[in-house]
């Protein structure tokens, strides 16, 4: 996660999207590991959805990659 050059919101977002994102799915064996970097930007921070929108379209894409793999579908 790129924080810019202060880190205000850095973690909590991190950890809001990484832990909530998931948590969506029933599975003993997940394992998530995040990073939040200061940069040479301006600021970031937390506005709507809180990191989860952006984390939520990477589980969920990685999701459908790995179903068309096993020739099922996602929702199973």
């Amino acid at each position: 996660s790129n924080t810019g050059a202060y880190g205000n919101h850095g973690p909590s977002v991190m950890f809001h999207a990484v832990s909530e994102s998931i948590a969506v799915y029933n599975c003993p064996n997940k394992r998530v590991d995040g990073h939040v970097v200061y940069t040479n930007t301006v600021p970031a921070g937390a506005f709507r959805g809180y990191g989860l929108p952006q984390a939520l379209i990477a589980v969920e894409a990685a999701i459908d990659e790995l179903a068309k793999q096993l020739g099922i579908s996602p929702y199973d």
